[in-house]
């Protein structure tokens, strides 16, 4: 299975060289401004549109952060204290989606468009006007959810007491 299905976005915006509106001459700065449009547009078409969590099966354990925005207290607070445990967040073989509902979200380095965070939004009931952590299995299942941060030794203590990883403890 795919780890993700994806979808560019359709690039809307078109560049016109060598076309330009008043009395000003193309130069340096316009040369600038084209290359940094050109890389908003690549990571606009290069940007998740649609998630299948499936290709995550027995291999990782997902937590969904959902939020309005990254400036969302609780999202934050989650998002440092992981930030803070990254070897344990290794160890328990975590990924994390950073998912907001008004700007690009994202997985590792892969952005993640509102649309996909609508998607699964739907999917794991959480609401677009607040805050929502989600904890899947290996086996892709849910297995915590909660409507505020979540303190990390109280998530790592449930993954600790699964039975998967109970034995992936002892094989280290």
């Amino acid at each position: 299975m795919r780890p993700f299905v994806r979808t560019g976005l359709a690039l809307t915006a078109a560049l016109a060289f060598g076309c330009q509106s008043g009395s000003a001459r193309a130069g340096d700065g316009d040369a600038a401004a084209e290359q940094a449009q050109k890389g908003e547009q690549a990571e606009e078409a290069d940007m998740l549109e649609s998630i299948d969590l499936d290709g995550h099966a027995w291999e990782h354990r997902i937590i969904l952060l959902f939020a309005p925005s990254a400036t969302q207290a609780d999202y934050q607070a989650i998002r440092d204290a992981l930030s803070e445990r990254q070897d344990g967040v290794e160890d328990r073989d975590l990924v994390v989606y950073h998912l907001f509902f008004e700007e690009a979200g994202h997985v590792g380095d892969r952005g993640i468009s509102p649309v996909a965070t609508r998607q699964l939004a739907e999917r794991y009931d959480a609401s677009d006007d607040g805050f929502t952590y989600v904890l899947i299995g290996k086996d892709g299942t849910v297995k915590n959810r909660a409507d505020e941060a979540v303190a990390v030794d109280d998530i790592f203590g449930r993954i600790d007491s699964m039975p998967m990883r109970r034995r992936e403890m002892r094989e280290e």
